[in-house]
């Protein structure tokens, strides 16, 4: 379910118990996909003063942006020498300004992107810490990161599958989310993403799949799935 709210999933978390699950995303025919980072919004609120442009105060804009430059280099620094799957991430998404002639505002809105065992109290404290006492920076709708097993009968049919095809398979950690963030801590069963196409055109405007790669990717799930998978 292509939707921000992921009420799909959420839905039939708690209403079914398979013994194995695929997870229906572009990974490349030769891709198992195993694990997906989290996901956690982040926000700063800022306000001051209305103050002419030529004052020296610094501006509700100058001061948010400050703070993801220090929120960056902060995480640039924490990822130094880390593999990519490990590190934490961040992504502006919207800075807004405002004023009524009295009060200048600033909202900003980005996500972080979470590794296993993010210590989400210390991030918050720290990007708090990084706010100088400015503002009120807020974290939210948190998913989890999540990483499953290689070792289990759903794996060892895909790769079975993926080499009839003449193809090497790999597997692939992502630094998105999906599905597999929420239903996978919750079914604790053998659980895997896999499809045809590439995942760096996902939600692009150029977004497409290959016909070929797409009949060899349903051949490779047809074989999987009339398999004995539990």
């Amino acid at each position: 379910e292509e939707a921000p709210s992921s009420k799909g999933e959420y839905y039939v978390c708690g209403r079914y118990q398979p013994a194995a699950a695929i997870i229906g995303e572009p990974s490349g025919i030769s891709g198992i996909t195993t694990g997906y980072k989290g996901r956690m919004s982040l926000s700063l609120v800022g306000q001051q003063s209305h103050a002419h442009s030529a004052a020296k105060s610094r501006s509700v804009a100058a001061r948010a942006a400050e703070w993801w430059t220090r929120l960056e280099e902060y995480f640039d620094h924490r990822n130094t020498n880390r593999p990519l799957f490990d590190c934490l991430d961040s992504h502006l998404t919207e800075f807004h300004t405002s004023t009524d002639g009295f009060t200048d505002r600033v909202d900003l809105h980005g996500s972080l992107r979470l590794p296993l065992g993010a210590p989400i109290d210390e991030l918050r404290h720290r990007l708090t810490t990084l706010s100088n006492g400015w503002g009120t920076v807020s974290l939210g709708d948190y998913i989890p990161p999540f990483r499953s097993d290689r070792k289990n009968r759903l794996v060892g049919a895909l790769i079975r599958s993926i080499r009839e095809e003449s193809i090497e398979p790999s597997f692939k950690l992502k630094t998105g989310t999906s599905d597999m963030n929420i239903v996978g801590p919750a079914w604790q069963c053998p659980i895997v993403a896999y499809g045809p196409g590439d995942s760096q055109l996902d939600h692009a405007p150029d977004e497409h799949v290959a016909l070929d790669e797409y009949l060899k990717a349903v051949r490779i799930l047809t074989r999987v799935l009339g398999s004995r998978l539990p």
